[in-house]
């Protein structure tokens, strides 16, 4: 079968839930994944693409490119659903990816925003925008990134009814979520006061869209390229980079030191298994260590020889 089609068609049945359906940053992922692997390899029937071509398409990533061990597997968890596809529909004898091992993944901790970066980052936050409406909505945009850790498909989608301010909790949809499973996320009283002045401020201006952010005028839904821009613009005028998924991090990290509870962590960020979550206890292990090295008892000891 020609390969664009047969991708075409597997796009298609995972968007109208033949297939499980996935989300919309997943989708993005697969068509750029198999948009660069046809640039590299522009073979035409499926059933060219064979394990030889994988391999080299590997290679060629790693040697060229600089591909590191997880952006390999990113690659391959990419590609690997549409060559099953491709097997169960006949089009291919086998997925050319099963023969080829994954290189082995060493996590490195996550990185999060200091107390004094996120001060800096809030300061311009606060400072760089256009109109009232904006400056307001961005101070509570970053307060929900920072203080309820939600990806960044779950930032963009929620909509004004997903604020449940009687049960204090920000109710995130399954369409929206990665693992496509409906959760809350509890709101602190601080992110609730921002909430509450952004949504006023939408009230003056007369907003009536659903979608919860809106452009700086107030007659569109903010979009990822307005927050691609937004987070460029702060980055630059705070000498900080900004990467929305850095302030989940810090969300995880400072919820775990202050609670020392993994599950309550894991629910709140969503993940489906604990092992995902449990990388968060080694950056609090790291915290012990440091203030371990602090203690000034040790100094004690440095007469002793």
């Amino acid at each position: 079968m020609n390969v664009q089609q047969a991708h075409n068609q597997f796009i298609r049945e995972c968007q109208d839930g033949t297939l499980k359906r996935r989300a919309d940053a997943t989708m993005q992922s697969y068509h750029e994944s198999f948009r660069l692997l046809l640039k590299l390899f522009p073979v035409k029937m499926t059933e060219d693409l064979t394990e030889g071509i994988l391999r080299q398409f590997l290679m060629r990533g790693e040697r060229e490119r600089g591909w590191k061990p997880g952006t390999i597997i990113s690659y391959r968890k990419n590609l690997a659903p549409f060559f099953k596809w491709c097997v169960d529909r006949g089009h291919m004898p086998a997925n050319p990816l099963e023969a080829i091992p994954t290189p082995p993944l060493i996590k490195n901790l996550p990185e999060f925003y200091s107390q004094s970066e996120m001060e800096s980052i809030m300061y311009h936050v606060n400072m760089a925008a256009k109109t009232d409406l904006e400056r307001v909505r961005n101070v509570a945009m970053f307060g929900v990134m920072a203080m309820a850790g939600l990806r960044k498909g779950e930032l963009l989608g929620l909509r004004v009814t997903d604020l449940d301010f009687e049960n204090g909790v920000i109710r995130i949809r399954a369409e929206t979520s990665k693992s496509r499973t409906a959760r809350s996320v509890p709101i602190c009283f601080r992110l609730r006061e921002l909430l509450e002045r952004y949504l006023r401020e939408r009230e003056k201006h007369r907003v009536e869209t659903i979608w919860l952010w809106v452009s700086y005028h107030g007659r569109t839904r903010f979009t990822a390229n307005g927050l691609k821009h937004l987070t460029r613009h702060i980055s630059e005028r705070s000498g900080i980079r900004i990467k929305p998924h850095k302030f989940r991090h810090t969300f995880a990290t400072q919820t775990y030191m202050g609670s020392s509870d993994i599950i309550a962590v894991q629910r709140a960020l969503g993940h489906k298994e604990i092992t995902t979550t449990m990388i968060y206890t080694q950056v609090n292990q790291k915290q012990v260590h440091a203030s371990i090295e602090k203690n000034p008892k040790n100094k004690f000891f440095n007469k002793i020889r």
